[in-house]
């Protein structure tokens, strides 16, 4: 799964990230262009950022 995302302040996710799910499990990691790439993300779930 391919997202676009941004902080809360419109500025850009840091490069290389990881991408949390709801049950603190590395799902995927912040790449070029604001875009997240996550596998197996559940549909309604929510991510962390960290």
């Amino acid at each position: 799964m391919l997202i676009r995302a941004t902080h809360s302040n419109q500025e850009p996710l840091p490069f290389g990230v990881e991408v949390l799910d709801m049950n603190d499990q590395v799902v995927g990691l912040v790449g070029q262009g604001r875009q997240l790439f996550v596998r197996g993300g559940e549909e309604g779930g929510d991510l962390l950022v960290r």
